[in-house]
């Protein structure tokens, strides 16, 4: 399914259009931009994504490693760092993720080790920062494994690629965000189907993949618009 598809779909399901008709290209693109901010919306509350990213990066004893696109970790940036180790060609260390809090509390951040026992990751965007303590010296790695932002369709054309369930998630959440835009009412039975399909793919990814704390795991409700 592409994007346009999916969002044909939800127009019909609001009696924007019937099935069969054409609509504008600015209306979708109007609604492209609105279901681009609903995946964003998804990944600030990380039970959405549907995977976690294991990835391992070189560390040289700095004080701390911007991590990105194009930065030292160069990578795209994560939204939470769920588990790390300390990696060393005899050895691995579970890395404690502590918050900006705990990381204050440590005196002698300048400490050097064969391993890092904590790590503290700020979470900047566009571009976070990730400290660790003690500074592993340069020769070892650093294992991170991470929730990273849904990837967002970038043409009405582009394939909507996410694990089963998400696509009814999608077409059934998009409507509520694109009906007042057509002056149209969401019912409370479709606000329903919206939630029950969020829980779904919300509750099986915390069965598989773990809470990531902090969020609720049916993720925020849908209203109804009214006309």
């Amino acid at each position: 399914m592409t994007a346009q598809e999916l969002i044909e779909f939800t127009l019909q399901d609001i009696n924007v259009m019937a099935p069969g008709e054409t609509i504008s290209n600015s209306d979708l693109t109007y609604c492209l931009g609105k279901l681009n901010h609903l995946l964003a919306s998804w990944s600030a509350q990380a039970l959405p994504i549907p995977e976690i990213t294991r990835e391992s990066f070189s560390v040289s004893g700095a004080e701390f490693y911007s991590i990105g696109t194009g930065m030292n970790w160069n990578t795209a940036r994560p939204i939470k760092i769920k588990a790390a180790a300390s990696v060393n060609s005899d050895h691995s260390e579970p890395l404690e993720i502590v918050t900006a809090e705990d990381w204050a509390r440590i005196d002698d951040k300048s400490l050097a080790g064969k391993w890092a026992k904590r790590m503290y990751y700020d979470n900047g965007h566009p571009t976070g920062f990730v400290y660790l303590w003690p500074r592993p010296a340069a020769g070892g790695t650093v294992q991170v494994d991470s929730y990273k932002e849904l990837t967002t369709l970038a043409a009405l054309g582009t394939t909507v690629a996410f694990p089963p369930g998400y696509e009814r998630a999608l077409i059934t959440s998009l409507a509520p965000e694109v009906a007042g835009g057509f002056q149209k009412q969401v019912t409370e039975a479709m606000v329903g189907l919206a939630n029950d399909a969020k829980t779904s793919i919300f509750g099986l990814n915390q069965s598989i993949l773990g809470h990531p704390g902090g969020q609720q795991a049916q993720g925020a409700p849908v209203a109804p618009v009214a006309q």
